[in-house]
């Protein structure tokens, strides 16, 4: 019955991708343009964990943002499901609702702040769990956030960014201040950085994202990932390929597809 759900699901991502939906041209930085948009990112994560008989997740991120002129609201939403291992679950993360802010300062460069609150719709099932932080692994901005069950947070970053010709670049800042129902509170930290460039009917994109927790320097992890869009009028194919940096992901690697129209 969870191969019959996973299946359906894919299925269901799949079609949404192509009836109307939008991304942003990085995969492990901060999504937040604000603009109008509305996209899907699939992924498919190889997991080698010695702590976990999961060989594979499909991840699929569902994101929308409505821009009004300098300001957007913005909702994201992971979902989860096992491709091949122990154990067969679907599930979903934790949501992300918020706002977002544009500074457009003198030449081509400009600065989205945004803040974000996390709401649990985490499930409690430590086998959900696991299949939702093993999907996390490619995504270590989310790791935690994603992840961890009875969790609110409020997640805060700001991120310049220059568009110069076919040239552009982003960086993130960001702190999570994670609230969990159980255990002490901790703080997050986000820093990454992205470069891309426009060529021919393609966009090629390179990104490092580190995260972990300020209070446990150990748990930082650490990403690389390049990715490639067709630079289609409607719909936007893209292909992302990520893998760990850090020790804790160094054998990790996630396979990502996702498609866009903007509108």
């Amino acid at each position: 019955m969870q191969r019959s759900l996973a299946t359906s699901l894919t299925a269901a991502i799949l079609l949404t991708i192509f009836a109307g939906s939008a991304a942003a041209q990085f995969t492990t930085l901060d999504p937040q343009q604000v603009s109008t948009s509305a996209g899907v990112n699939i992924s498919a994560v190889v997991v080698d964990r010695p702590d976990t008989e999961l060989d594979s997740v499909l991840r699929a991120d569902l994101y929308a943002e409505i821009g009004l002129v300098d300001f957007s609201l913005y909702g994201d939403l992971p979902i989860f499901a096992t491709l091949a291992g122990e154990p067969d679950e679907v599930t979903v993360g934790n949501l992300e609702v918020g706002g977002a802010h544009r500074w457009s300062l003198d030449g081509p460069i400009s600065v989205v702040s945004h803040v974000g609150l996390v709401i649990p719709t985490a499930s409690k099932s430590r086998k959900k769990q696991d299949v939702a932080f093993s999907g996390s692994t490619g995504y270590v901005a989310d790791l935690y956030v994603n992840s961890l069950p009875q969790l609110w947070a409020v997640r805060m970053a700001t991120s310049p960014r220059l568009d110069f010709g076919a040239f552009f670049m982003q960086g993130d800042l960001g702190f999570d201040f994670l609230f969990p129902d159980i255990g002490s509170d901790e703080v997050g930290m986000r820093t990454s950085v992205g470069a891309g460039v426009d060529v021919a009917i393609a966009t090629l994109t390179v990104e490092i994202a580190n995260a972990g927790l300020i209070s446990e320097s150990d748990t930082f992890e650490q990403t690389f990932s390049a990715g490639v869009d067709l630079n289609a009028l409607i719909i936007r194919p893209r292909v992302t390929y990520t893998t760990g940096l850090s020790d804790g992901l160094g054998d990790d690697y996630t396979l990502t597809f996702g498609a866009a129209i903007s509108f």
